[in-house]
């Protein structure tokens, strides 16, 4: 079944060469909607992961009083991965096959994260 979320991710994920799926998920890394090629648990596993990262990342950007962060940008099991924080509570993922173009890719995850604002408010 497709959702409005999917769809968006689907597309996000399709423009990007050599993605393999991206991800709605809340800020601890619960996720909310997917599109992946990969088995739905193993790509929960992945994205709860990246929400734990996430999260270490803008602690320590806190308490070094440096603000909060936008994107992250991390290589992880043979993966490069993008995550843009949407407010305080959620992020979306992005998964790719090295190599990772990362201006475009964090161009259009802000365009992704844009249309997944819109869509949740």
């Amino acid at each position: 079944m497709s959702t409005p979320f999917r769809e968006i991710l689907r597309q996000a994920a399709t423009g990007v060469p050599g993605a393999i799926g991206g991800a709605l998920a809340a800020g601890d890394g619960e996720l909310i909607d997917a599109w992946t090629a990969w088995d739905s648990d193993d790509w929960a596993f992945l994205t709860a992961h990246v929400g734990i990262l996430v999260n270490h990342v803008r602690s320590a950007m806190h308490t070094f009083h440096f603000g909060d962060v936008q994107w992250v940008s991390m290589h992880y099991g043979g993966l490069d991965l993008v995550a843009e924080q949407l407010g305080d509570k959620y992020f979306v993922l992005l998964a790719c096959k090295p190599p990772l173009n990362l201006g475009t890719t964090t161009d259009l995850l802000r365009s992704v994260a844009h249309e997944l604002r819109e869509e949740m408010f």
